[in-house]
């Protein structure tokens, strides 16, 4: 339901 939505957050959490 928000997988993708789980990954961006991972990603952005990463990215910084």
């Amino acid at each position: 339901v928000g997988e993708l939505q789980k990954i961006l957050k991972e990603q952005q959490k990463l990215k910084k």
